[in-house]
């Protein structure tokens, strides 16, 4: 699956929408269900992709402190799965080259939050240094823009239940209101967007719980 694919494909809103019954996978469908999964990550404030899983690189503003989380510049939420070895980097110099520090999930003083996220088939949302440890280097993530590299498999393993329904309900809805294959043309990324109370009760419920804020740590 491709990191922008929809969250839901023409035969899940088929079940979902019409009993079971068949019907057409048209382009249009397609469109639009792609267009929804980028509209419900902007309400939600995760990153463009965030429920899929893909391999790539992301970099983080660092924070001076101990825990790092994983959103970007624009406050939107990254998920992270696995890091690849050594793939946590710091750029120490400030020259823009990441060589300063090669960390991983497996060294004894940093650990994902979390905590229990893998027990649970869940990604990690920020990284933790556990400074007070005396193995620990750095204690603490600096303090300056761009200056964390990390390389792995980012998003879920698999597309969450609720996020597959919403995409469904909201392409369903703006299908009825703009027409067939037309809503995705439209810029309304708002709560103008003419849903349904029912399905703007679901994206609040799932950005309460996907956007949950690590605790601050100093």
């Amino acid at each position: 699956m491709s990191l922008l694919a929809a969250y839901a494909d023409a035969t899940y809103y088929q079940a979902r929408s019409s009993g079971g019954t068949a019907v057409r996978d048209d382009a249009a469908l397609t469109e639009d269900l792609t267009s929804a999964s980028r509209l419900l990550e902007r309400q939600l404030q995760v990153a463009p992709g965030a429920f899929n899983s893909a391999a790539g690189t992301r970099i983080f503003n660092g924070t001076g402190r101990s825990i790092l989380r994983l959103r970007d510049s624009a406050g939107r939420q990254e998920f992270l799965q696995a890091v690849t070895a050594d793939k946590i980097e710091i750029d120490s110099n400030n020259d823009g080259s990441y060589d300063g520090y090669a960390l991983d999930l497996a060294d004894a003083w940093v650990r994902g939050l979390p905590e229990n996220a893998s027990a649970h088939s869940e990604p990690y949302r920020a990284l933790e240094l556990l400074g007070f440890l005396s193995t620990a280097d750095p204690k603490v993530w600096p303090d300056r823009a761009a200056v964390v590299r990390i390389t792995g498999t980012w998003g879920w393993a698999a597309v969450p239940e609720t996020i597959r329904a919403i995409t469904v309900s909201m392409t369903r809805e703006l299908r009825d209101h703009f027409g067939a294959g037309g809503f995705g043309a439209q810029e309304r990324y708002d709560e103008a967007l003419p849903l349904s109370t029912q399905t703007w009760r679901l994206i609040a419920s799932a950005k309460k719980h996907y956007g949950v804020r690590i605790p601050a740590v100093a």
